[in-house]
């Protein structure tokens, strides 16, 4: 008949008998937190390792999608290399978390938890509580370049700290574009731009989306509520 043998759970994933891949996102996202936490500071290129090593493999899509929210609601910072000196301190300057984050997501870095990296001064406070809209629907995206292509905000005077565009091209190419600082004026002045986008960029996946952070607005300026009725 039939043999059967009984090992432990970790035995038999030494044993390369058994991979579970880990998909609950409030699993993971608790994974990530646990591991950065615990050691202030760690490499974004060796932290899926370590939390194989500590917990489980986690899949890709829901780790990255985790790691981005993470950024997103300043739980965490990440800093280049570059960004440390001699003594090991960053320069707040080189700070990604919340609006400051590429569309595309860190792709490498140190990261930190937010309150450390707080605590130690490497997070420089904006003077102006600025403000991001993401925008990801479609038909959304193209009033948002139909008012930018239009002439009706050339008066204003909104501060624009960054405007994100991550999409893809006809031929399914990777498109990505980062303007700012500017003014929602200026940006206007490169109507023919955002009519060129208009009818040439495809958003299809969760990934493409338009990210606009705004700073000091312009009393005079409807832009803002026109953003609120477009954004999601």
């Amino acid at each position: 008949g039939e043999g059967w043998i009984l090992c432990t759970k970790e035995h038999a994933k030494q044993l390369g008998w058994l991979e579970s891949i880990v998909r609950d996102p409030n699993t993971v996202g608790a994974w990530i937190r646990q591991v950065i936490d615990s050691r202030d500071q760690v490499d974004l290129g060796q932290l899926p390792q370590i939390i194989e090593q500590e917990h489980d493999k986690v899949d890709a899509h829901v780790y990255q999608q985790q790691l981005e929210n993470l950024f997103a609601q300043r739980r965490l910072v990440a800093y280049p290399q570059e960004a440390f000196n001699e003594e090991g301190d960053a320069d707040p300057e080189q700070a990604m978390t919340g609006d400051s984050v590429p569309v595309g997501g860190v792709a490498s870095g140190i990261v930190v938890p937010y309150q450390t990296a707080q605590a130690r001064g490497w997070i420089t406070k904006p003077k102006v509580e600025n403000r991001s809209f993401v925008l990801r629907t479609p038909e959304k995206i193209k009033q948002l370049f139909n008012l930018l292509s239009g002439t009706g905000l050339a008066q204003s005077q909104t501060e624009v700290q960054a405007l994100q565009i991550g999409a893809e091209t006809p031929d399914k190419g990777r498109f990505q574009l980062m303007l700012g600082p500017s003014t929602v004026g200026a940006l206007v002045e490169s109507r023919a731009l955002f009519s060129a986008l208009n009818s040439r960029l495809k958003f299809t996946t969760e990934q493409h989306q338009v990210r606009l952070t705004l700073g000091e607005l312009d009393p005079n300026c409807k832009f803002t509520k026109m953003l609120e009725q477009l954004e999601g």
